[in-house]
């Protein structure tokens, strides 16, 4: 993978295909390729005729790898997307998060409007405002006082984690940044198309549709039988996205339930 260097730090990307560029953001523990690359997302979207972006969140895969809590935040992870795009020389893109990586979408999103042409949240709804919870909350400091042992339970339960590259370290600093919020006035800024998407039984993501309906061009898509990690794989989601994308060079835009 290609590499660009921001602030010092490594942070390594795939650039394929031709046309309207879309920028995909993967979530916690994963990277680009199991994210997707495997899960047929690169081939799909580039199919659909985009110019596809993805890179490994610092920390994560082939990226840079740092120890210290204070290198990670949503709003410095947001910035490691933007300074991408114009490393690119892309002026705008449409923006792909899962889970975390739908985080510092919307982070994204509020800080460089300009760079988001339209934004897709998948897997997250009010737990974007709302936080993650005291379950999860838990889950953070043990993962970052237990280490390896806390990865292995994850593993075992969510079957997430890219075992490429894998700095266990690295994740457990990483992990604080899912704490961070928006409020529901920033949110409230963001002007562009926006869908969110998220599985029918999630137990984490909150409700798609108030998130939604805080933002004035939104729309949802829940899909039917699937939790927060089936999501990612659904090709539901995939034609959801694809349609939508479509939809946004036109004058409506597709209504999903």
């Amino acid at each position: 993978m290609p590499r660009f260097s921001r602030a010092g730090i490594d942070i390594a990307f795939v650039d394929e295909g031709e046309g309207q560029p879309i920028l995909l953001i993967h979530g916690f523990g994963s990277d680009v390729s199991k994210c997707w690359r495997s899960t047929g997302w690169i081939d799909i979207l580039k199919g659909a005729g985009h110019r596809v972006i993805a890179y490994d969140m610092r920390g994560h895969g082939e990226s840079g790898k740092l120890y210290d809590k204070s290198l990670y935040s949503a709003q410095i992870m947001s910035q490691d997307a933007a300074e991408l795009l114009e490393h690119l020389s892309i002026e705008n893109a449409d923006v792909l998060g899962y889970s975390m990586g739908a985080q510092i979408a919307g982070f994204l999103a509020v800080s460089h409007p300009a760079k988001v042409r339209s934004v897709i949240f998948g897997g997250l709804g009010t737990t974007l405002l709302d936080g993650i919870g005291e379950t999860w909350d838990k889950v953070i400091r043990t993962f970052y006082s237990s280490g390896r042992g806390a990865v292995s339970a994850l593993e075992e339960r969510y079957n997430f984690f890219s075992k490429a590259n894998r700095d266990i370290e690295a994740l457990a600093a990483c992990m604080y940044v899912l704490r961070e919020t928006l409020s529901s006035v920033e949110i409230a800024t963001v002007r562009a198309p926006v869908l969110v998407a998220v599985g029918e039984n999630d137990e984490f993501a909150g409700s798609a549709h108030d998130l939604a309906n805080l933002m004035p061009m939104s729309n949802v898509l829940t899909i039917p039988d699937l939790d927060h990690i089936g999501l990612i794989g659904s090709t539901l989601f995939q034609r959801g996205v694809v349609e939508f994308l479509r939809g946004i060079g036109g004058t409506t835009y597709p209504a999903y339930g």
